[in-house]
């Protein structure tokens, strides 16, 4: 899931996904598992850069907590921090309370920023080959044909 609190505001809005989604799970298991990791590759560089970002920018914020993961679920593409909070009881001294908005601001936001034009291009180019893939009775990633879905706004929400 993403994380809690993530500003909607800071999203890609792909339309069509989610339908494309939809239409992709009837189709074979390995033409989902080829969407999810053609996601997954497009989120990459703006993981590295929430990584690289939040050891630059936020004071202590340790090896653990500057690592970041990709997440590909059906409606969306994440990225968040792999460690996932100090759980249970006793645990509040290690809590830093507004932790969770400066790796929105000074890493996560900042990242997807630098890389959006460059998303909205790449989801594009995958939407376009699934759609062609399945306009020619594939239904797996194929050749490109351009401006069959479109992709603007500002993770990837479907």
């Amino acid at each position: 899931m993403p994380p809690r609190g993530a500003a909607s505001e800071h999203l890609l809005a792909v339309r069509g996904l989610r339908d494309l989604q939809k239409a992709l799970a009837l189709s074979s298991k390995e033409a989902q598992e080829e969407l999810k990791q053609e996601f997954q590759t497009i989120a990459e560089p703006i993981r590295l850069e929430a990584q690289s970002l939040a050891r630059a920018r936020i004071p202590r914020v340790g090896e653990d907590w500057s690592q970041m993961r990709t997440g590909v679920t059906l409606t969306r593409v994440y990225v968040a921090p792999k460690e996932r909070g100090a759980r249970g009881k006793g645990n509040d001294r290690y809590k830093r309370r507004e932790f969770a908005d400066l790796l929105m601001g000074r890493a996560m936001e900042p990242a997807l920023e630098r890389h959006s034009d460059q998303v909205v291009r790449k989801v594009d180019r995958v939407l376009d080959r699934m759609a062609d893939g399945f306009n020619h009775g594939g239904g797996a990633v194929s050749t490109a044909s351009p401006g069959l879905f479109g992709a603007r706004g500002g993770g990837i929400a479907g």
